[in-house]
């Protein structure tokens, strides 16, 4: 897991990462693009404790799988637009494991019962990292202080993404998917008022 990094180099690091991005090939294995999500993602979260004045090893911990969590669910909502562009976004250990056919899903752009199985393991990934951030606060009963809701407000989006795509059953090519859940402002308010995600 990365360090805390102040605002200034988090923020430069991020950026150099997203570019580095546009001429990277697919990743190979979860382990990469995890690495990736946290330079990027994580990263990003890490500038904005620092903003808040918050500096805590509970605090970076969270970010970090948040980052992570929120960089995964990001890509599976983005899936057909990526697969428009010829590029694979779950890493090719996945896809392999569970014989998904790149070709196919570029060119008839549907869902099947092998990628839908690529999809939720990778899926899952996402979900144990938002897990994991959550129980960084189980010393304060789930409840984060008030002072980071701002930055941890964020998983609630990341959240809603992976809800909405389990109730269609992994297939990320469903409709439902790219329309904006109408919930999601009071859910973020409510997270906010409570002080939990």
């Amino acid at each position: 897991m990365p360090g805390y990094v102040t605002s200034n180099v988090g923020g430069m690091h991020a950026n150099w990462k997203q570019e580095e991005e546009l001429f990277s090939p697919t990743h190979l294995t979860t382990e990469s693009m995890t690495a990736h999500a946290e330079s990027t993602s994580s990263t990003f979260f890490y500038a904005v404790l620092a903003l808040l004045s918050q500096q805590s090893e509970v605090f970076s911990h969270a970010a970090s799988h948040l980052g992570v969590a929120n960089s995964f669910a990001t890509f599976l909502r983005a899936f057909p637009f990526h697969v428009s562009n010829g590029v694979m976004i779950i890493p090719a250990e996945i896809t392999a494991k569970h014989r998904v056919n790149q070709q196919e899903v570029f060119t008839k752009r549907e869902t099947s019962k092998e990628l839908e199985d690529a999809v939720f393991e990778f899926a899952t990934i996402a979900n144990d990292n938002l897990i994991t951030a959550r129980e960084m606060f189980q010393g304060t009963g789930g409840k984060v202080p008030q002072e980071v809701m701002p930055l941890f407000s964020a998983a609630v989006p990341t959240a809603s993404i992976l809800e909405r795509l389990e109730a269609v059953n992994f297939n990320v090519f469903h409709p439902s998917l790219q329309a904006r859940d109408w919930r999601l402002p009071w859910r973020v308010w409510r997270s906010y008022y409570k002080k939990r995600f």
